[in-house]
């Protein structure tokens, strides 16, 4: 049976929980301004340089990328929660080479080129895919590629294009020459994805989550198409649970920050936070999954301890761990304490999105530049949680902890 959105008992706090994502990728907003520059939610784009002039200048090739229905193969070794998501998604959109990807002459009556210069190539260089799992309005389709979830978030891999073009963004590095963008040794601006913040609500077994757009982690083809992974944490409900589950996603808005040609920002003061587009609509999709838990190792009623805070469970997967930290708080509300983690190098492992700017119970930890699961997670609780926030090494973190707490891990 369809899902039906309408039939969903919208909570009171929706109107919150739009706000707190439209407050968060105004945060996401002012973080990249302050850099001097803007890059499209990603951590490697200016390693993707290369491959959006790659794709502009010769979609024939681009069409080697990794197309709809096997998307994470493109997306997972760089995604800040990396893994071989490839290897154990669930394919929602099967594989389909767009005929628009085609080069003149091949699969073009009488190999003629299309309209525009002779020999050049079609402005649109991606087909939109079409299926289940697929939402269009407005000009702009959403298509869900690939889903996986480890008992403790989805991960999903999205397609999106738009008729509607879309500019790039442009390294722009602190030492610049007058504060220009950065150009490569030829001369060219260096072209990096656009920013793109998705707006809507998001669903799991009709139970709101948490939807935050500033997670979407995209590639960017063209001016027109994008390749994308996100990350949605499960309820507390679920967390650590396998069994099937759907996934119900709503969007209102696309809000889009790029740059022109000359590699200055684009500012609308008619859209929402003055973001350079924005194209309103309404996409729903209904995406079945199956939680893994195969290999997530669960460690509950941790500690009894409740001053200055105390860690009650632990939950860890091959990309990431999710550890509940219950603060004592002030006479204000404030957290007391704070907590830290490290692996079994000394590394300090670094806390997620999902921890919020003060005070989170919960957060997720990334697992380091080498994306491997450690063999051990040494944590310990902080008394302030200032001071944790500023704690780097563990040396620093024994000699101020009140409590600490070791879990040896099974690879």
């Amino acid at each position: 049976m369809p899902f039906k959105f309408d039939e969903i008992p919208v909570s009171t706090k929706l109107d919150e929980t739009v706000k707190a994502a439209l407050d968060q990728i105004k945060k996401e907003k002012r973080r990249k301004s302050g850099r001097k520059f803007l890059v499209g939610c990603t951590s490697v784009a200016a390693a993707f340089a290369a491959a959006v002039i790659f794709c502009v200048s010769n979609p024939a090739l681009a069409a080697k990328l990794p197309l709809v229905g096997s998307l994470f193969a493109g997306l997972e070794d760089d995604f800040p929660y990396a893994g071989d998501y490839s290897d154990r998604a669930q394919i929602l959109t099967p594989p389909e080479t767009p005929a628009a990807l085609e080069t003149p002459g091949e699969g073009q009556a009488g190999g003629e080129a299309p309209a525009g210069e002779e020999g050049s190539a079609p402005e649109d260089t991606v087909a939109p895919a079409e299926g289940p799992y697929s939402a269009t309005d407005s000009g702009l389709t959403f298509t869900a590629s690939e889903i996986y979830s480890d008992g403790l978030s989805v991960f999903l891999s999205l397609q999106i294009h738009s008729e509607e073009a879309f500019g790039f963004n442009y390294d722009w590095t602190e030492d610049g020459d007058g504060g220009k963008p950065a150009r490569d040794e030829t001369g060219n601006l260096i072209p990096l994805p656009a920013s793109l913040y998705p707006v809507g609500r998001a669903y799991i077994d009709s139970e709101e989550v948490v939807f935050d757009s500033t997670r979407l982690f995209v590639e960017q083809l063209d001016e027109h198409n994008f390749n994308g992974m996100i990350k949605t944490d499960l309820p507390a409900s679920m967390r650590g649970m396998g069994g099937s589950h759907t996934m119900q996603v709503s969007l209102q808005h696309l809000l889009a920050d790029f740059c022109d040609e000359t590699g200055a920002p684009v500012s609308n003061e008619e859209n929402i936070m003055d973001t350079s587009l924005q194209i309103d609509g309404a996409w729903e999709l209904e995406l079945p999954f199956t939680a893994d838990i195969g290999s997530t190792q669960v460690f509950n009623n941790l500690s009894s301890s409740k001053d200055p805070g105390q860690i009650t469970d632990v939950y860890v997967s091959p990309y990431q761990a999710v550890v509940n930290f219950v603060p004592c708080s002030d006479e204000w509300g404030n957290p007391e304490g704070g907590a830290v983690c490290f692996d079994e190098n000394g590394t300090l492992l670094e806390k997620g999105n999902q921890s919020t700017d003060f005070g989170s119970d919960v957060f997720s930890l990334d697992f380091g530049p080498d994306k491997k699961q450690p063999a051990e997670l040494r944590l310990y609780v902080i008394e302030d949680w200032i001071a944790s926030c500023k704690i780097r090494d563990e040396e620093t973190a024994r000699k101020q902890a009140v409590s600490s707490l070791t879990l040896p891990l099974s690879r």
